[in-house]
């Protein structure tokens, strides 16, 4: 590779202040110092380490040749780090991330130099830890403008710029729409449409996300007291999305009681759906929260189901009513794979523990075909309806015919 002369090493251990909360400061001391031996036993003479704050340290590596040189050394540290340490007769295992910075005289100030490299180390951290990022202009280019969408997404919030969309969920065996998934959509005004998948981990990262689903909880339930009678009239329902940190913030329950009891609406024609990462969180608070939702009258749907860690184990143990099979399962289905035999088997489970399902992104006729064969309750995707603005979804149910709704 080219030669890069010498390279910053931004080290940030993983989840150390859970140490510090659970064992002290004093142990938690000896452990960086055990930590930064490691670091020493790894790098050469001439480099230098010194320990920023806290958990993190930097390393300066002395002419290292080559990016390639310098990520070999990150790799040597990660596993240094990866090892067992015993401090007062506990055992740790700690983890690292690292932000790499190749050719640190390219760059004018020291300060510019830190933020690279504490950009490039953030990133790595995103993929969970125990890993190393290497700086370049593109990964500066997205933070910057996360940093940007964050900024538009919180003043889109102060003016109610968001907006949400109904997708019609169809009960297979009437051919009628059963409920609507609210999907939230952002225009924003010079980028136009941003897709959720673009700006929800960005809520995410920054803790946006509980604001954010409150606002999306609330014109919810607004929309759902507009509809009570007419459009829901004949036992639909909505179903809302709500995030992990959202269902483990500790105002979440009261604020959902108050958004129902402030639009009068009835806890059937309101539904839930999370993620099985919201399970994976803090599982014994969700258990907690998601039985008080039950209580209310409030149906669970477990949303994506397939991709996340779940077992039967948790679904057994977790209140949940309703799964849906995430569309990249639906959309091998008939095709033999070992992913469309998945579906068929949790079709089986569903039904041996007495669970609806919704198969999500069904657009074609053979995968309808497919899915009544194995016994699907529920269906939604583009075959039947794109998410439709609310004005669309009254004229809609205004003439709801089956035929009408599958022409969509």
């Amino acid at each position: 590779g080219s030669r890069c002369g010498s390279a910053l090493l931004f080290i940030d251990l993983d989840r150390f202040k859970r140490v510090n909360k659970s064992f002290g400061h004093i142990t938690g001391n000896k452990l960086l110092a055990c930590a930064a031996q490691r670091i020493l036993s790894v790098v050469r003479a001439a480099d230098v380490i010194t320990r920023r704050s806290g958990d993190e340290f930097l390393v300066l590596l002395d002419d290292v040749g080559s990016p390639r040189r310098a990520a070999g050394m990150s790799r040597r540290i990660l596993h240094e780090l990866s090892l067992p340490f015993s401090v007062d007769g506990v055992t740790f295992h700690i983890s690292a991330s690292i932000g790499v910075l190749p050719g640190v005289e390219g760059f004018d100030t020291d300060a510019e130099v830190l933020r690279n490299a504490e950009i490039a180390m953030y990133r790595a951290k995103e993929r969970g830890g125990n890993n190393f990022k290497i700086y370049s202009p593109a990964l500066h280019r997205h933070e910057l403008e996360s940093f940007a969408l964050e900024a538009d997404l919180r003043l889109a919030l102060e003016r109610d710029a968001l907006e949400l969309a109904y997708q019609p969920i169809v009960n297979l065996g009437s051919g009628r729409v059963a409920g609507y998934e609210a999907l939230l959509r952002w225009t924003h005004p010079v980028l136009g449409p941003v897709s959720p998948a673009r700006f929800v981990p960005v809520a995410e990262a920054t803790g946006l996300i509980v604001p954010v689903g409150d606002w999306v909880l609330g014109a919810a339930c607004r929309q759902i007291a507009h509809w009570q009678d007419s459009v829901l009239g004949n036992g639909c329902y909505v179903s809302v999305n709500i995030s992990a940190r959202q269902l483990t913030h500790r105002h979440f329950l009261e604020g959902f009681a108050r958004s129902v009891e402030h639009h009068g609406v009835k806890p059937e024609r309101l539904r839930v759906e999370i993620t099985e990462s919201v399970l994976m969180e803090d599982a014994a608070k969700a258990r907690t929260r998601l039985l008080k939702l039950k209580e209310m009258g409030v149906r669970i749907l477990m949303d994506d189901f397939g991709t996340g860690y779940s077992s039967l184990s948790y679904l057994l143990s977790f209140p949940i009513d309703v799964i849906k099979i995430d569309r990249s399962f639906i959309r091998d289905l008939g095709s033999g794979s070992g992913r469309s035999r998945l579906v068929e088997s949790i079709m089986h489970l569903a039904e041996s523990i007495e669970l609806e399902t919704v198969a999500e992104g069904v657009e074609t006729q053979a995968q309808l075909q497919r899915l009544m064969e194995l016994g699907c309750g529920y269906c939604q995707g583009y075959l039947f309806s794109q998410p439709l603005a609310p004005g669309a979804v009254e004229t809609a149910a205004a003439g709801a015919s089956p035929a009408c709704i599958a022409a969509g």
